[in-house]
């Protein structure tokens, strides 16, 4: 007995998050009938769909006094699409960097090359990452050393801005020694109502 001949017709359609499967037309010979059918499959919803904005992640980072550091700022992005960093606000007392080619490319030092001192500045280096130097006479201060803030885009649409927090070996974020004044912080909860930091 011969083997059936199948013939299949199949249409496929493909765009960015926009996706669509069909099978249009399906013959099927044999020797004793032939049998045509349509079978429709939809895998998506048509039409235009929004991307989603990625998402520029906080970050916590140690440096030591006169210190520098490489600091990867890729974002997250629900579509899967590779990011692009931009430096929205510069810290106040370091400075920041981009890559120097020959670290960029093949991990060999020096790190830090141009430095960036204007926003918005787009991040050049491989994976969004630039450098943080502490300056060259430097003290561990209380509470954080720096901050800065980015945005990162995936071409079609720009996250909110994200903040780079700096603080030093002691790992502390915020504190304060109270020499002088309360420093902005109350009390709550004291049984001594009277407590006074003036």
């Amino acid at each position: 007995m011969p083997c059936p001949c199948f013939f299949l017709c199949l249409s496929l359609s493909s765009r960015r998050r926009n996706q669509r499967i069909e099978f249009h037309k399906m013959t099927v010979l044999s020797r004793w009938t032939t049998v045509t059918f349509t079978i429709g499959l939809v895998l998506s919803r048509l039409g235009t769909t929004k991307s989603v904005a990625p998402l520029a992640l906080h970050h916590l980072h140690e440096v030591e006094a006169g210190g520098e550091l490489v600091i990867p700022l890729h974002g997250y992005d629900l579509d899967g699409d590779k990011t692009v960093a931009t430096i929205t606000s510069l810290p106040t007392s370091g400075t920041l960097h981009q890559l120097t080619s020959i670290f960029d490319k093949h991990g060999y030092d020096p790190k830090a090359g141009t430095q960036i001192t204007t926003v918005p500045s787009q991040v050049t280096g491989t994976g969004s990452r630039l450098v943080y130097k502490r300056p060259a006479i430097d003290r561990e201060q209380n509470g954080e050393w720096d901050r800065f803030e980015y945005t990162v885009s995936d071409r079609t649409s720009e996250s909110r801005a994200g903040t780079v927090t700096l603080v030093g070996p002691s790992r502390s974020v915020v504190a304060s020694d109270f020499r002088f004044s309360s420093d902005g912080w109350t009390t709550v909860g004291n049984r001594n109502n009277d407590v006074s930091y003036e």
